[in-house]
C-alpha cells in the first residue's frame, strides 16, 4: 500500500483580488457536466430535466437556472450544453444520469474548466478591453452566454442575476488567463 494521498486543489490556488472597483475571484467546488442530445431527443431531454433538476433547456446564448438555484444549464453549441452545479453535487454524472435518465450522453468536465467571477462596478471596462463581443448589460443581460476568445484562449462568458460575469476556461490554460485577466485590472487601477 501507497503513502501518498491525493487531495484535490482548486485551479488557481483560491485566488481573490479587489482593485480599481473589480473583485476578481476564482469559483471552487462546482461541477460541470456536458449533455449531449441523443439524435431526435430533444423533446425528451427536455422534458427530463424539467422532471429531474427543474430546469428549461436553454436557447441559443443563453442558460437557465433551476427551481432550486443550485443548477445553472449553459447552452454551448446546437444540441450540447453544460451544467454548472453548485458544491454539493458529489458524483456529477451519476446525480445527473439519475436525475435526467438516459435522456442525454453525459460527460464529466468538472475538472478540464477554471472559472474566475468578476463583479463590481468596472466589469464592464475589463471585459471591453479583453472580450470581443458585446458584454454590456443592454445586450448581455443576466443569463445571457457567449462562447469567445480571450488572449487565444477559449471562455465561457455568463452573466448571473446578481450582473457578475462568470469566466470558465480550460484549467489548462488558467494561470495565463488570469495573468491576462489581472494585467487588465491592473492597467485599470493605474493612474
Amino acid at each position: 500500500m501507497s503513502d501518498f494521498t491525493l487531495s484535490a486543489r482548486p485551479a488557481l490556488g483560491g485566488f481573490r483580488h479587489d482593485a480599481a472597483g473589480v473583485s476578481v475571484s476564482e469559483v471552487t467546488g462546482f461541477s460541470l457536466v456536458s449533455l449531449a442530445v441523443p439524435l431526435g431527443g430533444e423533446g425528451a431531454l427536455a422534458a427530463a430535466l424539467r422532471d429531474g433538476l427543474g430546469l428549461a433547456l436553454p436557447e441559443a446564448g443563453s442558460s437557465t437556472v433551476s427551481r432550486d438555484g443550485r443548477h445553472r444549464l449553459l447552452w454551448t453549441a446546437p444540441d450540447q450544453t453544460m451544467l454548472l452545479s453548485l458544491p454539493g453535487f458529489d458524483a456529477p454524472v451519476s446525480e445527473t444520469g439519475s436525475a435526467i435518465g438516459g435522456a442525454a450522453y453525459l460527460t464529466d468536465q468538472s475538472d478540464a474548466w477554471a472559472a474566475l467571477r468578476l463583479s463590481g462596478e468596472r466589469i464592464g471596462e475589463v471585459l471591453e478591453r479583453m472580450a470581443p463581443v458585446d458584454t454590456a448589460p443592454a445586450s448581455f443581460g443576466p443569463g445571457r452566454i457567449a462562447r469567445t476568445v480571450i488572449e487565444h484562449m477559449g471562455v465561457i462568458l455568463v452573466r448571473d442575476e446578481n450582473g457578475d460575469i462568470l469566466m470558465l476556461c480550460a484549467r489548462s490554460s488558467a494561470r495565463s488567463f488570469l495573468h491576462a485577466v489581472m494585467t487588465t485590472v491592473e492597467y485599470l487601477a493605474a493612474p
